[in-house]
C-alpha cells in the first residue's frame, strides 16, 4: 500500500500508561505527571488495534530485527506496524554516515529537554541506545551497527504536563541495506526496510544523512583510490525509489554529520548543495520540501569518526535542536483532513447525521 497524500494527517498519539515506568535516568517529572494529572484515553478508533502484548513478533525481536524476513513474516510485521499509533522517523544513510551516532544524540537530547516515556517492549533496541549514551558521555562514538541489523526506538515525548503526547518510532539500520537501492545493486531497497516507506499507512518522515567528509572527499576520503559509493548518487537512487513507487513524503530532512571538520564558518551550506545536485534535483521532482540540517556532537579530536580513535572532548548537542523541533513540527500540524482520511470517517461516523 502506497502513502497517500494525508500521510501527515494522520497523527499518532498515545496513552504513555500503555508502557512500564521510565529508565532510571529518564526525566522523572514525567513519572510524577502521571501520577498527579491522569491523562486522558484517546478517542479510540473505529477498529481499535490490539495492545502490543498481542503480537508475538514484536516479544520475539524487542525492538531489534536481525537478517532476511520471509514474506509471511513481512506481512506479519506490515499487520503490526499499522496497528501502532505512532510517527516513523526513517534514517536513510550509507555505511559509517553516523546514523546510530545521530539517534543517540537525538535521544540524550530528548531526556534532557522533554518528558519522555520509552515502550519497554523495545528492551532490546532501549538497551543499545542507553549504552551508546553512555559512549557518547564518556567522550567516545558509539560503535557502527552491524550488517543487516535494524533497531525500532519508541518514545513518547512532551515539552510540558500542558502539552499531548506524541509518539515517535526510529527507524536506524546498517547501511549495507540502503547501499541496495542503488542502480549498480538491485536498484530497491530489502523487504525487511521497504515495508517502513512502501507498505504501512503511519505518517512519515525521512532523513538523509550523509557524512561531511565523504560528500565533499576530504579528510580520510580524500584518497580518491578509497572505494566508497557516491553520497550523492545513492541519496538520489533512494529518492528515485520513492518516486517509482509513487511513495508520498513531503518533508525530507538532510543531515550532514561530521560538520566539525568544517572550518569554514559562514554561510556553512553554500558549498554543500552543489555536492547534492542529483539528490535535489530528485526531491524537486517529488514536489518535496528540504531542509539541510549541519550537524555535529561538539568538539571531536581525530582524523575521521570511523578509525576508531575519534574522541568527544566536549559534548555539544545544540545541533539537535532544530532537528527535533523540525519533526515535531511536520507531526503536529493542524489536521485539515480529508472526508476519505482516517479522522475524515471518524469524524462523519460519531459527529455528523
Amino acid at each position: 500500500m502506497s502513502l497517500g497524500s494525508n500521510n501527515k494527517r494522520r497523527i499518532g498519539r498515545f496513552n504513555p500508561d500503555r508502557h512500564n515506568r521510565p529508565s532510571k535516568d529518564a526525566i522523572t517529572e514525567a513519572e510524577i505527571f502521571r501520577q498527579r494529572e491522569p491523562i486522558p484515553e484517546p478517542k479510540a478508533p473505529v477498529t481499535p488495534p490490539p495492545p502490543y502484548e498481542q503480537k508475538v513478533y514484536k516479544e520475539r525481536n524487542k525492538g531489534v530485527f536481525k537478517g532476511k524476513l520471509t514474506e509471511e513474516e513481512a506481512l506479519e510485521r506490515i499487520e503490526f506496524l499499522n496497528d501502532k499509533i505512532t510517527n516513523l522517523v526513517f534514517m536513510f544513510g550509507d555505511v559509517a554516515s553516523s546514523k546510530t551516532t545521530v539517534l543517540s544524540a537525538l535521544s540524550t537530547y530528548f531526556r534532557q529537554n522533554y518528558l519522555i516515556v520509552e515502550n519497554s517492549d523495545n528492551s532490546e533496541a532501549n538497551k543499545n541506545i542507553n549504552q551508546n549514551r553512555n559512549l557518547m558521555k564518556k567522550g567516545r562514538f558509539p560503535k557502527i551497527t552491524d550488517a543487516n541489523i535494524l533497531h525500532e526506538y519508541d518514545i513518547a515525548c512532551r515539552k510540558s504536563r500542558e502539552e499531548d503526547w506524541l509518539n515517535l518510532t526510529f527507524i536506524e539500520m546498517s547501511g549495507e541495506y540502503h547501499r541496495e537501492v542503488s542502480f549498480e545493486r538491485s536498484g530497491k531497497l530489502p523487504r525487511e526496510v521497504e515495508i517502513y516507506v512502501r507498505e504501512n499507512e503511519l505518517p512519515l518522515v525521512i532523513f538523509l544523512v550523509i557524512g561531511y567528509e565523504e560528500l565533499m572527499r576530504i579528510g580520510a576520503y580524500a584518497d580518491e583510490n578509497i572505494d566508497i559509493d557516491d553520497q550523492d548518487t545513492l541519496t538520489a537512487n533512494f529518492i528515485n525509489y520513492l518516486t517509482r513507487h509513487d511513495i508520498v513524503c513531503e518533508n525530507i530532512g538532510i543531515i550532514i554529520t561530521k560538520f566539525d571538520r568544517d572550518k569554514v564558518q559562514e554561510d556553512r551550506l553554500s558549498h554543500i548543495q552543489p555536492k547534492l545536485k542529483e539528490t535535489l534535483k530528485q526531491i524537486e521532482n517529488i514536489s518535496a520540501s528540504y531542509k539541510i540540517f549541519p550537524f555535529s556532537v561538539g568538539k571531536v579530536r581525530s582524523n575521521g569518526w570511523t578509525d576508531g580513535d575519534a574522541l568527544i572532548e566536549q559534548l555539544d548537542l545544540s545541533d539537535c535542536k532544530p532537528i527535533i523541533e523540525w519533526i515535531i513540527e511536520n507531526f503536529e500540524e493542524p489536521q485539515e483532513e480529508s472526508s476519505n482520511s482516517l479522522f475524515g470517517r471518524i469524524k462523519r461516523l460519531f459527529f455528523e447525521d
